[in-house]
């Protein structure tokens, strides 16, 4: 008998799928007056992205989601919280997304190429309309590419200094 592979041990054949690994998806408001974002408040679409997500983006452990679907606003009546089509993503793989940027170490170099790569994960998800975080705002055009928002007013300037410490996810529906 050849030790060869493929037998009940010592082989090196591997039989069946292998499941990819999966990033762990927390729901924690680091406000405490504010409640815990919960998925089963976002729509089937915001579901089924997040799922893809923790499986489908490099180097991606962990992610916490600050917030999710929120009572609706009458001053932003298109709110796509208050629809439960957005997602706000405050940690990466153990690291606050505010600090990324000046982060030190292994950890922080880790959860930068996470944070990137979830990022242009997004970009390409055609389920993303929007994408705003430390690196900018990119919104989906009329042919279905994402364009990056140059900020003209002060309004622009505004939403991406708001949007420095977290990453917010648009889906479509």
């Amino acid at each position: 008998m050849s030790d060869a592979g493929g037998g009940l041990s010592g082989g090196t054949e591997v039989r069946g799928k292998v499941a990819p690994p999966q990033a762990e998806v927390t729901w924690k408001n680091d406000d405490p007056n504010k409640p815990d974002p919960r998925k089963e408040d976002l729509t089937p679409t915001a579901q089924k992205t997040m799922e893809e997500m923790k499986t489908e983006v490099p180097k991606l452990e962990s992610v916490n989601t600050n917030s999710g679907r929120r009572p609706y606003d009458p001053a932003k009546p298109n709110d796509p919280h208050a629809q439960g089509r957005a997602v706000d993503i405050n940690n990466i793989n153990g690291v606050r997304v505010k600090d990324l940027q000046n982060g030190t170490g292994e950890k922080a170099e880790q959860a930068r190429g996470a944070a990137a790569n979830l990022e242009d994960w997004a970009k390409k998800n055609p389920d993303v309309t929007q994408v705003i975080g430390p690196t900018g705002r990119w919104e989906r055009n009329g042919d279905g590419d994402m364009d990056k928002r140059v900020p003209v007013e002060p309004k622009d300037y505004k939403i991406l200094e708001e949007h420095k410490n977290h990453y917010h996810i648009t889906i479509h529906r």
